[in-house]
């Protein structure tokens, strides 16, 4: 019998790798930006295409304002989020070893 100086119930740290799982579509580095995109286009259809808009009777100041400043806000963040996923895709394509 071997002796070792690890406490019982320990494991060598050969054996400390993450577990594996299946991977999800919500895992992957692009998710975020696409529905960020997704909604400033929502936004912009909303705010600037609407048949609603043209109507003069339709109180609808506020609501234009506010999705036509949205589609701005959601398309800069997701087109920020998008390239930086981008950049660490390529970086870790470039290091495997992930150093």
């Amino acid at each position: 019998m071997v002796q070792s100086d690890e406490p019982p119930g320990s494991e060598s740290s050969d054996a400390e790798e993450a577990p594996d799982y299946a991977p999800t579509p919500f895992d992957g580095p692009y998710f975020v930006p696409m529905v960020l995109l997704a909604g400033s286009l929502w936004f912009a259809y909303d705010g600037f295409l609407n048949p609603e808009r043209l109507d003069p009777a339709a109180s609808l100041s506020n609501h234009l304002a506010f999705n036509q400043w949205g589609a701005g806000i959601l398309a800069v963040a997701g087109i920020a989020l998008g390239i930086r996923a981008w950049l660490q895709q390529r970086r870790a394509d470039r290091d495997p070893s992930g150093s």
